[in-house]
């Protein structure tokens, strides 16, 4: 069986979807509206790293909004979720070696106080779920705040822009470009939140 990245969040509001210090300006006052923006936020192959494709089994990205989004959150990380209105998670493999994996999720919540709570709550979940000793990495991408880690051989990369968690999970090859990956989801959120097309020169 394929290894796959087992971002809890992200598969499951996906699964119940289908069946129904850096040069980069402050982030502080970053904020998303609804799943549009969330999904117009989130990471394409076009704007990833050469080398990446859409995951071959996770399909479309997916967004959630209102009660839906904050009950998937609820129901998979140990903590309320309070203020979170939207998420959404885009799935991507390398296209040499489909076992190498990232899943990006964005969630959009009305402060920042409220989006550090639950990136508390996802390490603390991913933590768990591994139960090995974790690996502290260093990534700057220009985000307010990042925790960085690997653990059993999962990547973790939970940054806050302004009131959005932006959280990188996946099985990464020696050698990949963190800061790269991580840059991509931290600039398309902030130009989504200054009504920019992220997809714009």
């Amino acid at each position: 069986m394929r290894r796959r990245a087992t971002a809890l969040l992200a598969l499951s509001f996906a699964l119940a979807l289908t069946g129904c210090g850096s040069s980069t300006p402050s982030t502080e006052d970053v904020a998303l509206t609804g799943a549009s923006a969330i999904g117009q936020a989130l990471p394409t192959v076009t704007s990833l790293p050469a080398g990446w494709e859409r995951d071959s089994q996770s399909g479309k990205p997916r967004t959630a909004e209102g009660e839906e989004a904050a009950g998937t959150c609820r129901k998979n990380l140990d903590t309320s979720c309070t203020g979170l209105s939207a998420l959404g998670a885009a799935h991507f493999q390398r296209a040499d070696d489909p076992q190498s994996t990232v899943v990006y999720t964005l969630m959009a919540f009305d402060t920042p106080g409220n989006a550090d709570v639950v990136i508390k709550a996802i390490a603390a979940d991913r933590h768990a779920d591994s139960g090995d000793p974790e690996r502290k990495l260093t990534v700057d991408a220009g985000s307010d705040t990042t925790e960085a880690f690997e653990t059993g051989g999962e990547t973790n990369v939970i940054m806050r822009a302004g009131a959005v968690v932006i959280w990188l999970q996946g099985y990464l090859p020696p050698g990949t470009d963190l800061a790269a990956l991580a840059k991509v989801a931290v600039e398309r959120v902030t130009k989504v939140a200054d009504g920019k097309n992220p997809d714009g020169a």
